[in-house]
């Protein structure tokens, strides 16, 4: 898979999938020392911040009961 901000871009565009298709950005506070240490982490494991966050929330979130689904 293409990686970085023009690949990104072009995935978004073409709506390649239907997670593409449906992206909403979302801002997350954090220290710059928890910054470096996710960014690290996700390039240690060859994935994104967001990758990251996505793989988390599929793991912990998805198809629990009580989850709230917006669709």
């Amino acid at each position: 898979m293409e990686r970085g901000r023009e690949a990104k871009a072009r995935r978004f565009a073409r709506a390649e999938n239907k997670a593409d298709a449906e992206v909403v950005h979302v801002t997350v506070s954090m220290t710059k020392g928890q910054h470096r240490a996710i960014k690290r982490f996700a390039l240690d494991n060859d994935t994104t911040a967001s990758g990251l966050v996505q793989e988390w929330i599929d793991r912990y979130c998805m198809g629990r009961e009580g989850t709230l689904d917006a669709d």
